[in-house]
């Protein structure tokens, strides 16, 4: 009896320690994938921590030495010509010899006035923009021009450096997503990869942003139409200048008081039928009433004695007495 059951004996130890192994087995694999998630997650915040760093916007000094200077050009120019349609296109055909285009453009004034002005805002390639700048002399008299420049070095290689990092982060985010086995694991990959590429879109709509104001330079042209070019700064001609555009204001000043009488024309004709029509009726109404009413007499006037009442009473005249001494017929 004791031999019939060692054979099931065995069995049960050996079924016990297969079962053991599985157990082992099963916790390996959890501990292998738990490890692996805290190895992606440690990685992920070590490479963020790599692009936050440029957040303090320090720049290695070597990088920025070798870098060719970031230059942006703007130029302010005023002209005055007497030949304004020529002027003008003489200007949009060097902006289109030069390579550029023109981004805004605003005209006003009137025709045949010498008011005319026109303000044209340029985008010339860096390449020609002395050229550009040289050439408007033929449009008129160029009596101003303001240069400016703006060294965009230092910004355009603190973009450049945040897209370079943020490039490396967005690959190696890739990578650990597609070799994470944990949900939970690649969620959070997928988020971080997520707010990485949203910087990765802000950053370079910067970069281009930078790369287009220092491939392009703006020149802001204003174009004015005069009787008389100016020929000079001096004193004299300087003078003569302002009385000129004094002249023109006044004259613009006149029509625009012209246009305006046309304009109220039918309300003072109107207005000056009524003023014709009652003035007579007032006059005429003033005069019946002076009628009616005695005259007034004048001051100091005597008019007379108004009633017997008001006569005043004289005073007796004395009776005259004969006189005996010189009398004749006494003696």
């Amino acid at each position: 009896m004791k031999r019939k059951w060692k054979p099931l004996r065995l069995l049960a130890a050996a079924m016990t320690a297969a079962l053991l192994l599985a157990g082992c087995g099963a916790g390996s694999d959890n501990s292998a994938t738990s490890s692996m998630a805290m190895s992606a997650t440690d990685e992920m915040e070590i490479t963020m921590d790599a692009a936050n760093g440029l957040e303090t916007g320090e720049i290695d000094a070597n990088t920025l030495e070798d870098t060719e200077r970031k230059i942006v050009y703007t130029a302010s120019v005023s002209i005055e010509t007497e030949t304004f349609e020529d002027s003008s296109d003489t200007i949009q055909q060097l902006v289109d010899e030069a390579g550029g285009y023109i981004a805004s453009s605003s005209l006003w004034g009137n025709t045949g006035g010498n008011s005319r002005s026109v303000s044209y805002s340029c985008k010339i390639p860096a390449e020609h923009y002395k050229s550009f700048l040289e050439s408007l002399s033929g449009t008129g008299n160029v009596y101003r021009v303001n240069q400016y420049t703006d060294d965009i070095t230092t910004q355009y290689v603190d973009v450049e450096a945040r897209l370079s990092t943020l490039e490396n982060q967005r690959k190696r985010l890739e990578e650990l997503a597609s070799e994470a086995e944990d949900i939970d694991t690649l969620l959070s990959i997928e988020t971080q990869l997520g707010e990485v590429q949203y910087q990765l879109e802000s950053y370079t709509a910067q970069m281009r942003t930078l790369q287009n104001q220092v491939s392009y330079s703006t020149v802001d042209i204003d174009l004015s139409e005069v009787a008389n070019v100016s020929e000079g700064t001096a004193f004299g001609t300087r003078v003569k200048a302002a009385f000129g555009g004094s002249w023109d204001t006044f004259v613009a000043a006149v029509q625009g008081l012209i246009i305006a009488l046309i304009y109220l024309l039918p309300g003072l004709v109107v207005l000056a039928v009524i003023l014709a029509v009652v003035i007579p009726l007032v006059i005429r109404h003033k005069r019946k009433e002076r009628a009616r009413k005695p005259a007034s007499p004048a001051p100091g006037q005597w008019t007379g004695w108004k009633t017997p009442a008001e006569k005043p009473e004289q005073p007796p005249v004395p009776e005259e007495k004969p006189d005996t001494k010189t009398d004749p017929d006494k003696s």
